[in-house]
């Protein structure tokens, strides 16, 4: 996400690279990823384009304002209908930006239907079963039931614990990909 945010011109050289062996430098022109700014960089032009499209898009303006986390999309609709043009406004508004989403899911087959395979989380939710399930940020769908559920990981049982072990057991709560390993 953050190499399709342009920035300013005048800010650019404020992000260059430089190189040892004589071959100049570069200036990068797009959100750099790492730096501590590049999330709420990220944030803001979602903000300011879900203003932009207000008018065309109220229902895409509204999701982008108060259902996006980043780069994820976590939202749902009443009716079929009603996700269904969820979804084209999405698409429209955020393809306007050089944001083409991807990892659609829905428990509803005729919202997935008018979306590409390869747009698709996962083709197993074309045929909804008990193990159609989806995870961001740590937390767990299950499409069958539209259910919401946690599974925690392991934790270390000690007898004592440093503050930074403490942070450590709670982000993985949060992030499972995390190594079992403190420093």
């Amino acid at each position: 996400m953050y190499w399709q945010i342009w920035v300013d011109p005048k800010h650019t050289p404020f992000q260059r690279i430089l190189f040892r062996n004589n071959r100049g430098d570069f200036e990068l022109k797009t959100v750099t990823f790492g730096v501590n700014c590049a999330p709420f960089l990220a944030i803001r032009v979602l903000q300011q384009l879900a203003a932009d499209v207000e008018l065309r898009h109220p229902k895409a303006s509204n999701i982008i304002r108060n259902f996006m986390y980043v780069d994820d999309v976590l939202a749902g609709a009443d009716s079929t209908e009603e996700a269904q043009l969820m979804v084209q406004e999405l698409r429209d508004a955020l393809k306007s930006a050089g944001f083409p989403l991807r990892k659609w899911t829905s428990n509803q087959k005729e919202v997935l239907a008018a979306i590409q395979s390869n747009h698709l989380l996962n083709t197993d939710f074309l045929e909804i079963d008990a193990e159609s399930t989806a995870k961001t940020l740590g937390i767990r769908w299950k499409a069958s039931s539209d259910e919401f559920f946690f599974v925690p990981p392991d934790l270390a049982i000690e007898t004592s614990f440093k503050k930074r072990q403490v942070l450590f057991q709670i982000a993985k709560l949060f992030d499972c990909s995390i190594p079992n390993v403190v420093n």
